[in-house]
């Protein structure tokens, strides 16, 4: 929670057990829900209840886009068999930030692999046997002119609240892990219409960043602004930052 975003499902601090909750398996849940009864398991059954909204929809879920940037992160270093991190603002100038220790189960790294394997179709086009482009494809043609070839460099993530939402209609999320060189490298290409001006190793900004960064960006539409924006605004913003910061162009947010 915090600065990172908050997880309906977990229970707030100070209460018992307050770093996780119990939640029952699907096939009680689904019992109870079909039943109409709730008696003597209440909080399992809402503490259900508010996960599987979650995946299916966010629920009542919050997120920042440091979540975003952070969840990245974590899938990245789970990918690689790495413990996952708290998210931090501000390093410390005399020491580190833990590395974390292996994770002790393979299933989890297993799990976090498959999950950049579905990251890695978002940006790029039509594939023989799917129907239609990744969702964000549309916003990494706008800004580079051409399509991001497979395996393309950034595995991401969109998300699009629902335009009937009385209160979030039209805001976009993109949650992105990047691997600057290889994006660096696959731009300067000679068939690529936008070429960077030179490779990561070569480029002052990018020589101070770690090989691979992840990306989290929220648009939010104005209250009053009708109609919505066409396209997904994320998407469009995090691509528009990645030309500017390849090309070396100042990235000041503007």
């Amino acid at each position: 929670m915090g600065y990172a975003g908050f997880f309906r499902a977990l229970p707030p601090l100070g209460s018992a057990g307050g770093s996780g909750a119990v939640v029952l398996q699907w096939s009680s849940y689904n019992q109870i829900r079909d039943a109409g009864g709730i008696t003597q398991i209440r909080e399992p059954y809402f503490a259900a209840s508010a996960a599987v909204q979650s995946v299916l929809g966010a629920g009542d879920n919050r997120v920042s886009a440091l979540g975003l940037a952070s969840l990245a992160g974590q899938i990245e270093r789970m990918s690689r068999g790495m413990a996952p991190l708290n998210p931090v603002l501000v390093v410390a100038p005399t020491g580190q930030p833990q590395l974390g220790l292996p994770l002790r189960q393979l299933r989890q790294q297993q799990a976090a692999r498959q999950v950049r394997d579905a990251m890695a179709r978002v940006m790029i086009g039509p594939e023989p046997g799917w129907d239609g482009a990744g969702t964000g494809h549309n916003a990494f043609l706008a800004s580079f002119q051409k399509g991001c070839k497979a395996p393309c460099p950034i595995e991401a993530k969109t998300g699009t609240v629902s335009r009937q939402d009385p209160r979030f209609a039209g805001t976009t999320t993109f949650a992105a892990i990047v691997d600057l060189d290889r994006l660096a490298r696959q731009l300067s290409e000679s068939d690529a219409p936008v070429q960077v001006a030179a490779p990561v190793n070569a480029n002052a900004t990018l020589k101070s960043l770690p090989p691979v960064i992840t990306l989290g960006v929220i648009t939010i539409a104005r209250q009053d602004q009708r109609p919505l924006p066409e396209g997904h605004g994320a998407s469009r913003f995090a691509m528009q930052f990645l030309r500017d910061l390849l090309a070396g162009a100042p990235t000041d947010g503007q």
